[in-house]
């Protein structure tokens, strides 16, 4: 069973703190449903933004991790939208992800959070929250240019499904999984929790950015149409069309990008790149491609990055 619960908590130690401009309130903390059934997205759904109960006042939001069948991963989790110019000075937002997973076979993790904040006056910024965790939480960060839902089509060709489905989505995109989290001391009822954000991650952040704006630019020049977010028009996604956008994107930069699209169906894999080098990437999106004839190909655009200075 999923439910949302809004509470009231006894102040802790930050109830009623003042806001100083070194200490960033979320803009938005959306509850977010995940679906994922044998390891394929299922789309997302937003169960609320409950960025107004989380200012250490006393009110507060609490959250159950979802217990699955075997064949099932769905997962509710809190997505804190935090403005990424005062930290690392880019747009759009460092999102901190937060879910849970038990410890105790008999009962599901629970998270109580009272206040969320980034904190941003120490040598390396801190995400700082208040609350109660029953279970290890986990703590995923995210860069996102917005928070909206989108809709989609995406197939999952790695478990044989080639026909896409409509879906909705948040364009938010990993920069670093199981961030460490500074948990009060045993037996300590409310506390504070500590995510140090190192400069290593903000370097990170700054090149997936970086990616986002150019899959932002691919998806313009490529999209079928605005009603379905990244079905892009197969004949026109060549490796030269690839290779102009991107060059045109890196003038006046000090980054050299690397562009493929991994293209799945039943025939087998085949990619179409910008160039033969291999690379990492820094962002990984799942898209679909529509031919003349209205037949569509699953798939995923990689882009990597690489300083040139």
């Amino acid at each position: 069973m999923v439910f949302i619960c809004v509470m009231t908590l006894e102040s802790g130690a930050f109830a009623g703190a003042p806001q100083t401009p070194e200490t960033l309130p979320p803009q938005k903390a959306l509850l977010v449903l995940t679906r994922e059934g044998w390891g394929c997205f299922g789309g997302q759904e937003i169960r609320g933004d409950v960025a107004s109960l989380l200012n250490g006042a006393g009110a507060g939001v609490r959250w159950e991790e979802i217990k699955n069948p075997e064949d099932r991963q769905d997962r509710l989790e809190l997505y804190l939208y935090f403005p990424a110019g005062p930290v690392s000075g880019l747009p759009g937002y460092l999102v901190l992800k937060l879910g849970v997973d038990s410890t105790d076979p008999e009962k599901p993790g629970e998270v109580r959070l009272q206040k969320a904040a980034l904190r941003r006056d120490a040598q390396e910024p801190v995400f700082e929250l208040q609350g109660a965790v029953r279970g290890d939480l986990a703590a995923d960060l995210l860069y996102a240019r917005d928070f909206h839902l989108h809709q989609g089509l995406f197939a999952c060709p790695e478990a044989s499904l080639f026909e896409p489905r409509d879906l909705h989505f948040l364009k938010a995109y990993a920069v670093k999984t199981g961030l460490k989290v500074v948990m009060p001391k045993p037996g300590a009822q409310e506390g504070g929790i500590s995510i140090p954000l190192t400069g290593f991650w903000l370097k990170q952040t700054r090149e997936v950015a970086a990616g986002a704006e150019l899959l932002d630019l691919l998806e313009q020049k490529f999209k079928v149409d605005d009603k379905s977010t990244f079905l892009w028009d197969k004949a026109r996604v060549t490796s030269q069309a690839l290779a102009g956008l991107a060059s045109a994107w890196e003038q006046g930069k000090v980054l050299k990008s690397h562009i493929a699209l991994i293209l799945r169906d039943r025939q087998g894999t085949r990619e179409i790149r910008r160039s033969p080098i291999p690379f990492n990437p820094h962002l990984r999106q799942k898209i679909t491609l529509k031919d003349p004839r209205g037949q569509v190909t699953g798939g995923e655009v990689w882009i990597g990055l690489d300083l040139l200075r």
